[in-house]
């Protein structure tokens, strides 16, 4: 049953906030990792530049950086100097400052450098548990489970919980003075996001049809690219402000508070599927007393009795009554659901009543089934139907594939994003990134995934489930160039080419879901987009934590080559081979 269209897209709305507030919580460790990692101290140590240390060009002439550079064997670029490039020289001098101390690798070193400071860096393999097995093996175990509650309880009620669930985690890691507090918190914050997918997946499905569900889904979206925007915003600039004194703690309850008019919203909701049920009782017929033979039996015997001696006169003959009443056996309600059509049906009891004597004579009913036993068949075999339909779609080869697909893009998709911050600040430190993530992400990735959603929901009904996949490929492919270049170039024009690739590559979340439940039965949707999430999550979340080893053997730079793009060129190519698989599928 389909809600008015002004109430579909406010709970669309609500159920975005829900998912974007959820994503400022995961996001936001990527962001601040430096900041706790310096405040409660776990993760590596490296050299940096003292950013507190402006305008100090002038103090270090090109023949110092020379000796610094031939001292720590390290061929650093040196400044070109001229009249009227001032502003050239200084920016050149302290990038050569940069890649001085970055070049240092023992503390002793460090400390010797007056513009240096050894401190912790916010990677590691500290940090890599708290964005991978922490976060992402909690969050899979607990999509499943969230997906099985979903099927059977209020989905807004469900939501609401989880977001009370991650905005108390939230807040409290702002108060967190311990790593192991830190670890249990973001444990915490995992559990309650699990729930946004899968329970907002499934309303979506039923609120919208299939000419606008993959738009719907990609204003969904926008909950991921929103939240992962701001984050940084929270991360960088809200930290920098040092609210109350609280440096990063502030961002973490900021964004913890947050969630508290959302939840009271979602408690506000109205459940879709108590609607539909609803409707099917009314359309029921009258609801019957139950009784047993025993007591149709007794209220039969007594009732004819008082009817055969109403309790005339003395003189008078008394009147003789011939009554017939039948009832009906009580039958198993196993026997009734697993009796076929043209089998004997139940034995009816016919009671006659002939001047107080009683006789009973048995005949074969030709009743149909009781709604009772109707309802009891049908709970069994939805229970039957369940198990089976699972083990069906869990099976099918395109899940399978699209599964192992979906996994490979989702490396290369975390690769990136755990490791944007720290590649930025060790490549290109000091430079402006908070607001040049928060406008590639919005513009880039918020307009890519409606722009995809849009053309996939108007060529899907004339080139039928597959053109999902194969809009998803080519935008998939065309990314590519798009993340090397990134990886390449500087500031400001790698962030020229992030917007670029954010446009093309994040079609694909909301088109691969979309595709999902258009393929999975409507009664295990929100169950499998659980286990879904649970597979592609345990894989690509946790494969990205070989991105530090690989760092520490060829460099950080290189470890996001192999990391980024060849996994994005790699899942682009089997997006088009998953869409074969689905040449006969319709939506």
């Amino acid at each position: 049953m389909k809600l008015k269209c002004e109430r579909r897209v406010l709970v669309l709305i609500v159920l975005t906030l829900s998912y974007m507030v959820g994503e400022m919580a995961h996001f936001l460790i990527a962001i601040t990792s430096k900041q706790i990692a310096n405040s409660i101290g776990f993760g590596n140590q490296a050299c940096y530049y003292k950013s507190s240390l402006h305008n100090i060009s002038h103090l270090i002439n090109p023949h110092q950086l020379n000796l610094l550079s031939e001292d720590l064997h390290e061929e650093v670029p040196q400044p070109v100097h001229e009249v009227g490039e001032e502003e050239k020289h200084e920016e050149t001098t302290l990038k050569n400052l940069f890649q001085v101390c970055s070049a240092v690798k023992d503390e002793e070193r460090c400390e010797e450098l007056w513009f240096c400071r050894w401190e912790f860096s916010g990677h590691g393999m500290e940090y890599q548990i708290l964005v991978g097995p922490a976060y992402i093996v909690v969050f899979t175990i607990s999509s499943v489970i969230m997906g099985f509650i979903s099927d059977r309880v209020s989905r807004p009620q469900l939501l609401g919980m989880c977001v009370i669930i991650y905005s108390t985690c939230s807040t409290l890691t702002g108060i967190a003075n311990k790593f192991y507090i830190l670890l249990l918190l973001r444990v915490g914050v995992a559990i309650g996001v699990a729930g946004c997918r899968p329970a907002s997946g499934s309303l979506i499905a039923e609120m919208f049809d299939a000419k606008n569900r993959a738009l719907a889904n990609a204003v969904f979206s926008w909950g991921l690219y929103f939240g992962y925007s701001l984050s940084f915003i929270l991360g960088i600039y809200v930290t920098e402000a040092n609210i109350l004194g609280l440096c990063w703690r502030s961002a973490y309850v900021i964004s913890g508070i947050l969630g508290v008019p959302i939840a009271g919203i979602l408690f506000m909701i109205e459940e879709p599927r108590s609607r539909v049920s609803q409707q099917q009782q009314q359309n029921l017929p009258g609801t019957q007393r139950k009784l047993s033979y025993a007591s149709i039996k007794k209220i039969i015997t007594t009732t004819a009795r008082k009817l055969s001696h109403p309790g005339t006169s003395t003189n008078s003959k008394p009147a003789v009554r011939k009554l017939s009443f039948s009832a009906v056996e009580p039958e198993s309600s196993s026997s009734s659901c697993s009796r076929k059509p043209n089998q004997t049906k139940p034995k009816q009891r016919k009671v006659s009543v002939n001047s107080g004597k009683t006789e009973i004579s048995d005949k074969t009913s030709q009743r149909k089934p009781s709604v009772a036993d109707l309802e009891k068949c049908e709970e069994k075999s939805e229970t039957k139907n369940y198990s089976s339909q699972m083990k069906a779609t869990l099976t099918d080869p395109t899940l399978i594939l699209l599964f192992i697909t979906a996994s490979v893009r989702h490396t290369a998709g975390y690769a990136w994003a755990h490791n944007n911050v720290n590649y930025f600040n060790q490549y290109h430190q000091g430079k402006e990134i908070g607001y040049w993530f928060t406008a590639c992400c919005i513009l880039g990735g918020s307009v890519g995934v409606f722009t995809g959603g849009y053309i996939s929901d108007s060529i899907v009904e004339k080139m039928g489930l597959k053109s999902r996949l194969w809009l998803l490929s080519t935008c998939t492919v065309i990314a590519v160039p798009f993340s090397v270049l990134t990886l390449y170039l500087d500031p400001p024009y790698a962030f020229v080419t992030l917007l670029g690739y954010y446009f093309f590559a994040e079609t694909w979340f909301s088109l691969l879901f979309t595709v999902l439940v258009e393929i999975v039965p409507a009664s295990i949707r929100s169950m499998c987009i659980g286990i879904f999430l649970f597979l592609m999550n345990n894989i690509g979340g946790n494969l990205p934590m070989l991105v530090e080893p690989m760092a520490e053997l060829v460099g950080l730079q290189t470890a996001l080559y192999i990391a980024w793009p060849s996994c994005l060129v790699t899942s682009g190519v089997m997006f088009f081979i998953s869409s074969l698989f689905m040449i006969n599928r319709k939506v």
